[in-house]
């Protein structure tokens, strides 16, 4: 009768120990449905400049973007050798985007080193580079 009694305790020690260790169907069945996707999209301009040769090695690219309406706005990124140096508008500048044809310049040590146009359509962006002259 010992003997009985301690097989069965030994089952049930067993099953105690592996009923934790069962998969939880819940958690199974939650990875299995379906992604739901989000997604946002917005008109931004990304203006670039760079040293191609790196011959400043470090240097701070300063902004200028003309609105439509006359008002501007402006700001600056330190770049690295001959990293591209890069800015978006209207995020880098504290402005909105209305509708419009916007210039940009951008200076380095006091100089302008390139100019380009952009143009904020009523649906979407419609972006036209002018090259430095």
């Amino acid at each position: 009768m010992l003997r009985t009694i301690s097989r069965r305790c030994q089952w049930l020690l067993l099953l105690v120990i592996a009923i934790p260790m069962l998969p939880d169907q819940r958690s199974a069945s939650s990875a299995a449905s379906p992604p739901i996707w989000q997604f946002s999209q917005a008109p931004i301009a990304k203006l670039e400049v760079r040293d191609k040769l790196g011959s400043l090695g470090k240097y701070t690219a300063v902004w200028i973007v003309s609105a439509p309406d006359g008002k501007q706005f402006q700001t600056k990124k330190t770049v690295e050798r001959d990293d591209f140096g890069y800015v978006y508008f209207p995020d880098d500048f504290a402005a909105a985007s209305e509708p419009g044809r916007y210039s940009w310049k951008c200076f380095v040590e006091g100089h302008e080193v390139v100019h380009g146009s952009f143009e904020f359509a009523r649906h979407g962006l419609q972006l036209t580079v002018l090259y430095p002259f």
